[in-house]
C-alpha cells in the first residue's frame, strides 16, 4: 500500500460518518493529485512527488479529527420541534368535537388511536427519510413523473379501478388503501421529487411547459382543483428559484405567469362539475344558494363572530360546521379554544414555514434547495387557502390544514416532506 492509500485510510478512521469518509477522502485525494502534478512539473519523479504531496497534507489523525467535526451529520432540531408540536395540536379538534355529533365515529378513542398510529408511523417515515441520501433521488425524476402521472390518470381522472379499490364521493375519485382513503393529494409528492430533478437539469423550455401542463389537466379532470393549484404554485415557485439569478428569464416569466394563471382559471371554470360549480355560486351569492352549499360560508361567518378570546363549548346536535375535524378545523379551534389560542397556532404554523425557509440559507446544493422550496409550497399553499377560505375570501372546498386536519395520508405527506428536508440539512456540509 502506497503513501497516499495509507494516508487516506488513517484519515477516514477518524471520521465517524461513512458518507463523510467518502466525501473527505475524494476531496483529499484530488488535492494530493493536483499537488503531485505541480511537483512533477517542477522536475520531481511521480513517486517522490506523491510522497511530498502526502507529507504537505500534514498529520492524517489531526486532519481526520478536524474533518469529523466539520462534516458531522447534523439534525435540524428546529424542524423536528415544530413537527412534534404541530402533530400534537392535531389531537385537539378530536377532543373539542367529542359528543357533538359532528364526527363519523362516535368513539373518540378510536379516532385518537388512529391519529396516534398515523403520527407514530409518520415519525418513523420522517426518520427513515432523514437517513436516506436525498441526492440519490435526483436521477429518478422521470420515474416519479411518469409513475405519478399514470396513477393520476388511471385512478383519479378516469376511475379505472373503481369498486373495491376506488370509489367516487362528491364527484371526486378516492383510492382505498386498506383502512385508509385518499384523493389525488397522494400524487403531489411524486411531482415534488420530479420537478426538483427537472429544474436541476438543463431542459428545453418547451419540454418544461408540456410537462407542467399535463398534470394540471389531469388534476382538473379528477375534480381536484385545489391540488391543481398546489401543484401549479409549487412548480412556478421552484422554477423562479432555479432562475433567480437570470434577469431576462425572470422578466419573461413575469409576462407569462399572468396568462398561465388566467388560462388555468378559465380552463378550471369550463370543466367544473356540478359540485364545484355549486361551491362557486355559494361563494359569490351565499344567501341565494343557501340550499346548495351557501349555508356553509354563512355558518362559518356566524361561528367566527360568536367566537371569543377564551374557550367555550361547541354546539351539539349537528349545529356546528360540517367537517369540523378536517376542512373546517380552524373554525373548530377558533370557536372552541378562542382567538388567543388561534394566535398561538398561527405562531406555530408560521414559525414552521419560516424555519423551513431558514434551512435554505444553509444549503449549497441546488437540488437540495429546490426540495426545500418545493416542500415549503406544499405546506404553505393549503394552509393559506384554508385561512382565506374561512374568512370568506375564497370558495369553500376540501382543503386540509397541514398537521392539524384529521387524516392519515396528510400526516404521512408532511412527514415525508419534513424528512427530506432533514436529509438535506444533515448533508449540508457536503458542498457540491
Amino acid at each position: 500500500m502506497n503513501e497516499k492509500a495509507l494516508f487516506l485510510q488513517e484519515l477516514k478512521s477518524h471520521i465517524r460518518s461513512k458518507e463523510a469518509q467518502q466525501y473527505v477522502a475524494l476531496e483529499m485525494e484530488q488535492h494530493i493529485e493536483n499537488t503531485t502534478k505541480t511537483l512533477m512539473n517542477q522536475g520531481m519523479s511521480q513517486e517522490g512527488a506523491e510522497k511530498e504531496a502526502v507529507r504537505q497534507m500534514g498529520s492524517p489523525m489531526r486532519l481526520g479529527v478536524e474533518m469529523n467535526k466539520l462534516h458531522k451529520p447534523k439534525v435540524e432540531w428546529g424542524l423536528v420541534g415544530f413537527f412534534v408540536i404541530a402533530a400534537g395540536l392535531g389531537f385537539l379538534p378530536l377532543m373539542l368535537l367529542h359528543d357533538t355529533g359532528n364526527l363519523m365515529m362516535d368513539n373518540i378513542g378510536d379516532l385518537a388511536i388512529t391519529r396516534a398510529i398515523a403520527v407514530l408511523l409518520g415519525v418513523i417515515l420522517m426518520t427513515a427519510c432523514m437517513f436516506l441520501d436525498y441526492r440519490k433521488l435526483q436521477k429518478y425524476g422521470w420515474f416519479f413523473y411518469v409513475f405519478g402521472t399514470i396513477i393520476l390518470y388511471l385512478v383519479f381522472a378516469q376511475g379505472w379501478i373503481q369498486g373495491q379499490f376506488a370509489a367516487m364521493r362528491n364527484g371526486v375519485w378516492y383510492l382505498n388503501l386498506g383502512p385508509f382513503s385518499t384523493d389525488s393529494t397522494i400524487i403531489l409528492p411524486f411531482y415534488f421529487f420530479a420537478w426538483a430533478s427537472f429544474l436541476n437539469q438543463s431542459m428545453k423550455k418547451w419540454k418544461l411547459i408540456v410537462l407542467f401542463v399535463l398534470p394540471l389537466i389531469l388534476f382538473s379532470q379528477a375534480g381536484s382543483n385545489i391540488n391543481a393549484m398546489i401543484y401549479m404554485i409549487m412548480v412556478i415557485v421552484m422554477y423562479v428559484w432555479s432562475i433567480r439569478y437570470k434577469r431576462k428569464s425572470l422578466v419573461a416569466l413575469g409576462f407569462i405567469v399572468p396568462f398561465v394563471a388566467s388560462g388555468s382559471l378559465l380552463a378550471f371554470l369550463s370543466i367544473m362539475n356540478e359540485e364545484q360549480l355549486a361551491r362557486w355560486q355559494a361563494f359569490l351569492h351565499p344567501e341565494e344558494y343557501a340550499s346548495s352549499g351557501g349555508y356553509i360560508p354563512l355558518l362559518i361567518k356566524k361561528f367566527l363572530i360568536e367566537a371569543s378570546w377564551f374557550p367555550q363549548s361547541i354546539p351539539t346536535d349537528h349545529r356546528f360546521v360540517p367537517e369540523g375535524h378536517t376542512d373546517m378545523v380552524l373554525v373548530t379551534l377558533i370557536y372552541g379554544l378562542g382567538w388567543a389560542f388561534f394566535l398561538f397556532l398561527l405562531i406555530v404554523l408560521g414559525g414552521f414555514a419560516v424555519r423551513m425557509l431558514w434551512t435554505t440559507t444553509k444549503i449549497k446544493d441546488p437540488f437540495g434547495q429546490l426540495l426545500i422550496i418545493g416542500g415549503v409550497m406544499l405546506y404553505a399553499v393549503p394552509l393559506l387557502y384554508n385561512m382565506l377560505m374561512i374568512v370568506g375570501w375564497l370558495p369553500v372546498t376540501g382543503v386540509f390544514v397541514p398537521f392539524i386536519s384529521y387524516g392519515t395520508i396528510v400526516v404521512w405527506l408532511y412527514s415525508l416532506v419534513i424528512g427530506i428536508m432533514l436529509s438535506v440539512f444533515r448533508r449540508k456540509s457536503f458542498a457540491i
